[in-house]
């Protein structure tokens, strides 16, 4: 008897310890993790609920005022930073440079040119928004041990899936380099890869304790997004590995030179794509489309076409007649039927909606966000910032060959970033 009321009370106490330990994670911690869940699956949950496709562009509207009630109320808790001021100014600049050309050249109806609005706007509205709501709310080891958990049992979901699928083949797949290109159940790799870094940072970062098993966990999330076989992911992966041992082994900041280094790594393991997409085939997509995004700039002079109108969703949804005007209609890949290449871009995008001007203000909220990154920097906490400035270097790269700051990860990408810099 004796024995098992002690083996009761240690169950009561252990229960006890449990709730405890529950009752100290309050509803914005949970959320958030909730949040980083749902967009990690949002591929997967569309193929069943096809509306969950509009989760990103739903959330960034919903969230943002919510944030700013939260602001209100706080009365002065909660402080707004000078930058985060300058990136709304800039924001503001620009979609009206984009609103001017709109109403100049009418060339796209209102819902076209209010969905784009939104899509360059979503990234900073769920960035400002995560700053408000979960900044101060990630901080603590116990959340921080849920999050790394969490994270940590994805990935052994996924690596698993991957096993399986490279003995099963049970998911789509294409075949470059004369390997399976990994896919799992996202409609497309860069999905993959984007999920990847996300899990990675976040483990990096929300590791409260230190241990060589971590390390294993890293090593599946790397392998998984170069086995996504694209050059940008590839590339990625080596920055990482770099980056890890330069910024968290080491303590170091990143300079200019390390940049430098860096960039001229990524051209030289990428070149063979580069060169394919945007030199060696004469009309190429993405060679077109980057080519007349300078043409546009000039007979447009100085902002552009206007939302919803070039390289974007919205101007592929409701067809551009800026396509026609330039003859990219003709090209395989920009017609009016098979057009799934229009917006596998970014920067011909903005230089071609918003103008010289409109991507003058662009590159300029990007240096503002990496001075942001580069002040976060403290020795005792190299892991925040070795997570933000990966982050960051994977929407760079992937700006060049895919919407990046548009895309369907990019919220989840700013959610990250809120509880970061």
């Amino acid at each position: 008897m004796q024995v098992n009321d002690l083996a009761k009370k240690e169950d009561i106490y252990l229960g006890k310890k449990i709730i405890d330990y529950l009752c100290g994670i309050n509803y914005r911690q949970v959320f958030f993790v909730l949040c980083i869940d749902l967009f990690i699956f949002q591929n997967l949950i569309q193929e069943i609920i096809g509306p969950f496709k509009y989760f990103d562009e739903l959330f960034s509207v919903l969230i943002f005022p919510v944030a700013f009630l939260y602001l209100m109320l706080s009365k002065g808790r909660v402080r707004v930073r000078k930058d985060n001021i300058v990136i709304v100014v800039l924001l503001g600049l620009i979609t009206c440079f984009g609103l001017y050309s709109n109403l100049k050249y009418k060339y796209q109806p209102f819902s076209a040119v209010f969905q784009d609005v939104l899509l360059v706007w979503k990234f900073y509205l769920a960035y400002f928004a995560s700053k408000a709501l979960f900044s101060s709310e990630m901080n603590g080891d116990r959340i921080k041990s849920i999050l790394n958990i969490n994270c940590k049992i994805i990935t052994l979901i996924l690596f698993a899936l991957t096993c399986l699928d490279y003995v099963f083949h049970i998911f789509r797949t294409q075949i470059r380099y004369g390997l399976r290109s990994l896919y799992l159940f996202y409609s497309h790799p860069t999905f993959v890869a984007g999920v990847c870094i996300c899990l990675l940072v976040l483990i990096v970062y929300s590791e409260v304790k230190k241990s060589k098993v971590t390390y294993l966990y890293l090593g599946m999330l790397l392998i998984m997004t170069m086995l996504t076989l694209r050059s940008k992911a590839i590339v990625m992966a080596v920055i990482i590995v770099i980056s890890y041992i330069y910024m968290v082994v080491f303590s170091k900041k990143i300079s200019v030179g390390f940049w430098f280094v860096i960039a001229a790594l990524g051209i030289f393991l990428a070149y063979d794509q580069i060169s394919y997409y945007f030199f060696d085939l004469e009309d190429g997509a993405r060679q077109q489309l980057l080519r007349n995004s300078f043409y546009i700039a000039r007979d447009y002079f100085p902002f552009g076409t206007g939302f919803g109108t070039y390289g974007s969703h919205p101007s592929k949804e409701m067809y551009s007649p800026v396509y026609y005007i330039y003859g990219l209609n003709k090209i395989w890949g920009l017609g009016e039927v098979y057009n799934f290449f229009i917006s596998d871009n970014f920067w011909p995008m903005i230089l071609g909606q918003l103008g010289c001007l409109g991507l003058l203000g662009y590159v300029s909220i990007l240096i503002v966000f990496f001075k942001r990154i580069q002040r976060a920097y403290n020795r005792e906490n190299n892991r925040k910032y070795f997570a933000a400035m990966m982050l960051f270097c994977y929407l760079l790269i992937a700006s060049t060959s895919e919407s990046a700051f548009v895309h369907t990860y990019a919220v989840m990408f700013a959610l990250i970033f809120g509880i970061l810099i």
